[in-house]
């Protein structure tokens, strides 16, 4: 009974670290180092991170680089966090099995070039009430104590101190 209680408190602090990490992360100030960097070489880190945990979730990882992608002005570590972020989500969305796809491509809108990456799944999807409110600070579908219903919104924040964007779109069962 000992080591359950223990095994309990040891899980209950990493959740609280994790918690506090994401609230300081979400309200803290800015300070970017920027650099170039190429985001192709970002994807292939987070195929290389996030691979065995997709064999093991029995899903298909597919990445496609753009080739001649120019290279970005970004806070690395701030990019591979909202990677890593829709990464997990992604992976969390496809309980069985599924294909999460990694993409780079440009996209120019009004006249300003963008690069552009991609993360998409084939789980259930989410309905068109529930995409209004995903970016929202602690709003979370997961089960509590799953998540701090940050991930997103420090996506969003990140994504806009870039002077990028994040979107998303759905197809609800899909």
């Amino acid at each position: 009974a000992e080591k359950e209680f223990a095994r309990i408190v040891v899980n209950e602090v990493a959740r609280l670290e994790r918690i506090l990490r994401d609230t300081l992360t979400f309200s803290r100030e800015a300070k970017y180092h920027l650099q170039y960097a190429d985001m192709n070489q970002l994807l292939a880190r987070t195929e290389a991170k996030f691979g065995e945990v997709c064999r093991e979730k029995r899903l298909l990882l597919e990445v496609r680089p753009a080739p001649g992608l120019p290279p970005c002005i970004v806070d690395e570590d701030q990019i591979r966090q909202a990677l890593d972020n829709l990464v997990t989500n992604a992976i969390d969305a496809m309980t069985d099995g599924g294909t999460l796809t990694l993409a780079t491509s440009t996209a120019c809108e009004n006249g300003t070039h963008y690069v552009v990456v991609d993360v998409s799944d084939t789980g259930p999807g989410i309905s068109a009430d529930l995409v209004k409110r995903i970016f929202e600070p602690f709003y979370s579908t997961k089960v509590i104590g799953h998540g701090t219903g940050l991930g997103l919104s420090i996506c969003k924040k990140i994504m806009e101190e870039h002077r990028g964007s994040i979107r998303v779109s759905s197809a609800s069962g899909g």
